[in-house]
Order: structure tokens, then C-alpha cells, then sequence
């Protein structure tokens, strides 16, 4: 009765159900050999299976989430190779060369602020391909005037205040000084400077409010700062 129990149980362990090793125990040794072959077969079977799902949800990780993986990579490499360009810059006394090779900008200012120990390296060109690697410079009407992103290279104008230096540097020059001497929300198209000659004003900008979830929103953080014993009367924002 054993026996024939233990055959019906090695019948069902066909049908892919494996017996327990205490029902083997107690018919033929050889059987228990057997299912335990059986079983391996079984758990290699599915080990496999698994290992194919995990290759392929791998691949489709890598494939849709292979641009953003990019765009962190060229986040965190950019910032590097713009230094570079500027520093190469400054030592040979020329033109900074674009930071890779197939960028359409180059670095052309170097933007400090002693008090928050900030530095910003500025890009030419105020385009968008330009604006995600770093702020970047416009000259309308000779007004210097920096964009910039609020949540990473501009994120630091939340702690300016009125009366903050900034120092603003060529390649070819020493740092220039300018103070911050209004600071002001407007529309992005209500945006104008008042200016009577004199030195051409700088012109901070960034998206506001800081840490507004909708990035689309039309009002714009502006700070117009003058350059030392240059003095702010000339110069104002348009009301």
C-alpha cells in the first residue's frame, strides 16, 4: 500500500506536483532521487523564466529612462567642462572655446556673489539649448541683462538682498563690482530699464514665484544692479 502510494504521489509530481521528501522516504530510495531531479528541473525551468523577464524589464528601464539618465549625465558634466573652458581661457588670454565640441555657446562672463560665495559661469547666447547648461547673457539696447533657471543656476537669488555686491568678470579683465539696488517681481512682459548713459546696468532675471510647482507662470524675479562709483541715479527700472 506504500508502494502504491508513493507511485500515485511520483504519477502527480508529473503533472507538476511535486511530493514532499517524507512521502518518498517511505517507498523506493531511488524515487526520492528522482523527484529531487524533477524538482531541480523545475525550479532551473522557472529560474530561467525569471531571468529572461528581468533581462527584458531591464532593457525597457534602460530605454525609457535612458534620456533622462543623459540629461542628469550632461546636468552634472556640464558645469565641469564649462569651467574648463573658462580656465583655459584666462591662461592663454583668448576667447574661451566651446566647453564640447559640438556646443553652439561658450562662456563669456563670470558672475560672483562674495556674500553667498556663489559663482556662475555665463554662457553666451539667450537660448534654451544654452539656458539648461547654465545663465545665460543678452545685451539689449547695451543692457547687460542674465537669465537664468530659479531651481538650479539662479536658485541663489532668493537670498539676495538689497545692497549685495556682485562682481562681474571678462577673460581678458578684472572682476567689475556692481551693487543690487532694486529688486522687483514683474510680468515677463512688463520688464524695461530706465536708463540716462552712464555705465551699462546689469540685469539679473529668474522665474518667480521660487518654488512654484507650474514652471509656465508669466512672472518674472528681476534684480538691477548698477556698478560701483558708477551710482544707481541714472538707472531704474521702467514703472
Amino acid at each position: 500500500m506504500v508502494a502504491r502510494s508513493a507511485g500515485r504521489a511520483c504519477g502527480r509530481s508529473r503533472g507538476g506536483i511535486l511530493p514532499l521528501g517524507g512521502v518518498a522516504a517511505a517507498g523506493k530510495p531511488g524515487m526520492k532521487r528522482r523527484w529531487t531531479f524533477l524538482g531541480r528541473l523545475q525550479v532551473s525551468r522557472f529560474r530561467g523564466f525569471f531571468m529572461v523577464c528581468g533581462a527584458v524589464a531591464l532593457g525597457l528601464a534602460v530605454w525609457l529612462g535612458g534620456g533622462a539618465a543623459l540629461q542628469v549625465g550632461k546636468a552634472w558634466l556640464a558645469p565641469v567642462l564649462i569651467k574648463r573652458a573658462w580656465a583655459s581661457a584666462v591662461e592663454a588670454g583668448g576667447m574661451p572655446p566651446p566647453p564640447w565640441p559640438w556646443a553652439d555657446t561658450r562662456p563669456v562672463l563670470r558672475l560672483s556673489v562674495p556674500r553667498l560665495h556663489v559663482d556662475r559661469y555665463i554662457l553666451d547666447g539667450a537660448n534654451g539649448r544654452a539656458l539648461a547648461f547654465g545663465p545665460v547673457l543678452s545685451n539689449p539696447g547695451g543692457v547687460h541683462v542674465i537669465y537664468g533657471h530659479r531651481d538650479t543656476h539662479f536658485a541663489f537669488l532668493e537670498s539676495i538682498r538689497l545692497g549685495d555686491r556682485l562682481l562681474v568678470q571678462t577673460v581678458n579683465g578684472p572682476p567689475v563690482p556692481y551693487r543690487v539696488h532694486e529688486i522687483a517681481v514683474r510680468d515677463e512682459d512688463d520688464i524695461a530699464i530706465v536708463s540716462n548713459g552712464g555705465d551699462a546696468p546689469l540685469v539679473l532675471v529668474t522665474c518667480y514665484p521660487f518654488h512654484a510647482l507650474d514652471p509656465t507662470g508669466r512672472l518674472r524675479y528681476v534684480l538691477l544692479a548698477a556698478r560701483e562709483h558708477g551710482g544707481p541715479a541714472g538707472l531704474a527700472l521702467a514703472r
